[in-house]
């Protein structure tokens, strides 16, 4: 017997991330309760008569286009607004801008837009980048110690 019927077509994650939803001049702050490639489910502190077209604003200054798709209470879903250009959504769009900078060799860069996004709470990219900082602070230690051993 089936509970539910499973209508997304992409799997949802789970997260817990402060965000701002954008509906013109009026600003609502909202958290971020699951995402998937496709949109999210947010959650205000109250019920808000959201327009169709918004911009969701992560923290970090990292704001993407959205459709408001339904509102059950305080929760609403958004779907994100493909790049005309590319056709490609925000997230992977966000990726493929992390993977550029690395490419280019602006590693710092690409590690703060990581660091600020977070993809979603993607867990590959989490971990990847969890072992990108101990790796550079592992680095860091030695060279101090180098740099202390060698004066």
């Amino acid at each position: 017997m089936t509970l539910g019927l499973e209508r997304r077509r992409q799997q949802r994650s789970s997260v817990l991330k402060r965000a701002q939803l954008a509906c013109g001049a009026a600003l609502y702050d909202c958290f971020i309760l699951d995402s998937s490639e496709a949109g999210v489910r947010v959650q205000m502190s109250a019920p808000v008569a959201l327009p169709e077209r918004l911009v969701l604003r992560l923290e970090g200054g990292i704001s993407i286009p959205a459709v408001h798709r339904w509102s059950r209470g305080s929760d609403a879903g958004l779907e994100f607004t493909p790049d005309s250009a590319t056709g490609r959504g925000p997230i992977a769009e966000r990726i493929w801008s992390v993977h550029e900078m690395l490419q280019e060799g602006r590693t710092d860069a690409a590690l703060r837009q990581l660091r600020t996004a977070a993809f979603f709470a993607d867990p590959a990219l989490e971990q990847a980048l969890e072992d990108v900082e101990a790796a550079r602070a592992r680095l860091a230690g030695a060279l101090r110690a180098a740099a202390i051993a060698a004066s």
